[in-house]
């Protein structure tokens, strides 16, 4: 989810499912929900499009969070992360990286000219 909408920790395991337009595809972020108080929308890729659809299959009833674990809202996957670095042989890394990883391949999919490129 961060690799492939830019989106800060916080944001993924605090966003709900009044936020997410299936439909439309995208994430509406109110300022509340954002570092900077600022409004985002987020656009979903067909693939984030498919994880919400079938994600959405087992909501719970409990509470509206999107990212749960034994029907519970998930608050942080530090450990778990750290682990799978750790399994994979990535050092140095944080979950915070895959937003600069976002940033990075946006700008790289715009061409000199300002034209986007498929990446």
């Amino acid at each position: 989810m961060g690799y492939y909408t830019g989106m800060r920790a916080g944001e993924i395991f605090g966003l709900t499912w009044d936020k997410v337009n299936l439909r439309e595809g995208f994430i509406d972020l109110e300022p509340e929900d954002t570092k900077t108080s600022e409004p985002r929308t987020i656009y979903l890729d067909p693939l984030l499009k498919d994880m919400f659809a079938e994600l959405a299959k087992v909501r719970h009833i409990s509470h509206n969070f999107v990212f749960t674990l034994e029907g519970k809202p998930i608050k942080s996957i530090r450990t778990s992360f750290d682990r799978a670095c750790k399994k994979a042989g990535i050092k140095d890394f944080r979950f915070h990286d895959l937003r600069h990883t976002f940033n990075t391949n946006m700008r790289k999919a715009v061409g000199r000219e300002g034209d986007a490129l498929n990446f």
